[in-house]
């Protein structure tokens, strides 16, 4: 079974930046894999 990577909100606001590396670092990850918490969506406002 893959391991589930969990996103910070440091990573998801890069990422909402456009910031290549940031975007290529989440995109690196298989999509079933990624996650966030409910706490990052409160900050970030996802």
């Amino acid at each position: 079974m893959a391991e589930m990577v969990i996103f910070d909100s440091d990573i998801l606001i890069d990422y909402f930046k456009a910031i290549e590396q940031a975007m290529e670092f989440i995109y690196s990850f298989e999509r079933e894999r990624r996650f966030v918490t409910s706490i990052s969506v409160m900050v970030v406002g996802l």
